[in-house]
């Protein structure tokens, strides 16, 4: 395989990693991260949300598969997770790609992810990933630190851009992982969209090499009225 597609961007920053698994690309470029990965299959969410509407994956049966893919939106208490139409609310859902996949903040509840569970032998993973704040009643568009955490791996901190930008991450690994999780650390709600997987296995030649101690390192009714809007 080629590794014309490498790339890396100091907008991502190292925030852990496991001795097991030392050997990966970043990318920041989906053009890119495609190349490199070879074939993709991409999850758009497209059609899962009524036009003007959005659909509510966290009460039963509190999954959303797709591709192989299952995603699952953890709180404390009940799970919270939406695939939501831009037509809901353009301001805020609107980021030029269509339907959005929203997770549950760290405003409500003291554990907020979105948990991923991957097909066997997945090695590629990107998505775009956008963000909604809040300040007192009012929600809006904006950047907010996302941490994303992978099975037996390293964890990985970025911040999204601004709206309407949506902030594209991939890592290419050496070897197969079988889950993440994303989650905005802090109170902001975080968004997914055009979540991407491969099992291409990239030459060594591809892959970045980072150590550990690299600089940057960082440590129902219900639902309806918390859906930002």
């Amino acid at each position: 395989m080629r590794c014309a597609g490498c790339a890396v961007v100091a907008a991502i920053v190292l925030a852990g990693i496991a001795p097991a698994r030392a050997d990966y690309a970043l990318f920041t470029d989906r053009a890119a991260f495609v190349a490199a990965a070879g074939g993709v299959d991409v999850i758009s969410f497209e059609g899962l949300a009524p036009a003007g509407d959005f659909a509510d994956y966290g009460f039963l049966p509190n999954v959303l598969i797709q591709k192989g893919v299952s995603f699952r939106g953890i709180t404390d208490g009940d799970n919270y997770l939406y695939v939501v139409d831009p037509l809901v609310s353009p301001d805020l859902y609107d980021w030029g790609s269509g339907a959005v996949l929203l997770g549950p903040s760290l405003d409500f509840s003291d554990v907020a992810r979105i948990d991923v569970s991957l097909p066997a032998g997945t090695t590629a993973i990107g998505m775009d990933l956008m963000a909604i704040r809040r300040s007192g009643r009012v929600y809006a568009p904006g950047e907010a630190p996302i941490e994303l955490s992978f099975l037996g791996g390293p964890t990985f901190t970025l911040t999204t851009g601004t709206y309407p930008a949506r902030t594209f991450f991939g890592v290419l690994f050496d070897a197969p992982v079988s889950g993440l999780s994303i989650r905005a650390t802090d109170s902001s709600y975080a968004l997914v969209d055009n979540f991407t997987i491969g099992s291409v296995v990239p030459e060594p030649s591809c892959l970045l090499l980072f150590a550990i101690g690299a600089a940057g390192m960082t440590g129902a009714a219900w639902r309806r009225r918390k859906l930002p809007v």
